[in-house]
């Protein structure tokens, strides 16, 4: 499976997922997962996009969940937060990529870009419904980001 592949059907995937839990009264489950860039803090990308989401759709339609791991891809395959990520049962994985621990010299890209794929294949066998969002490393979100990306999903 190529990574571009996954992203040919995302947006009418994670529009989908979203009408269904509304219909059927349903959280729906997103894990925003990457590097420590993510930031699980305050002014963190993950943790503004989560608030601006839930002011948009309110917490009775989602569940929402931050995994920060600083370490390199193959650290994070490594470690038990695949494990953890699989046991929350995601509809939507917003993967946000090791690229700066992994450019300092530790992982070349082609074992990054492998690692990246692994994890992918690793949750959608485990969850073959599940949708991801590939997001950038050290993504630069402001408040009309946001709300576009809410008005998308």
């Amino acid at each position: 499976m190529h990574l571009f592949q996954l992203s040919d059907t995302t947006y009418l995937a994670v529009q989908q997922i979203f009408k269904e839990a509304y219909v059927n009264k349903e959280l729906v489950n997103i894990a925003f997962v990457g590097s420590a860039s993510t930031g699980n803090d305050e002014n963190g990308w993950s943790k503004l996009a989560k608030n601006e989401l839930e002011n948009y759709y309110g917490t009775n339609l989602l569940s929402i969940s931050i995994y920060e791991f600083d370490g390199t891809s193959t650290d994070f395959l490594n470690s038990d937060i695949p494990d953890q990520i699989i046991d929350k049962n995601p509809d939507i994985v917003f993967l946000e990529s090791f690229r700066l621990a992994d450019n300092s010299g530790l992982v070349p890209v082609d074992i990054a870009q492998e690692n990246l794929t692994t994890f992918i294949e690793q949750i959608s066998t485990e969850i073959p419904e599940v949708a991801f969002i590939i997001q950038p490393q050290l993504l630069s979100i402001t408040h009309n980001k946001l709300q576009q990306l809410s008005r998308i999903l």
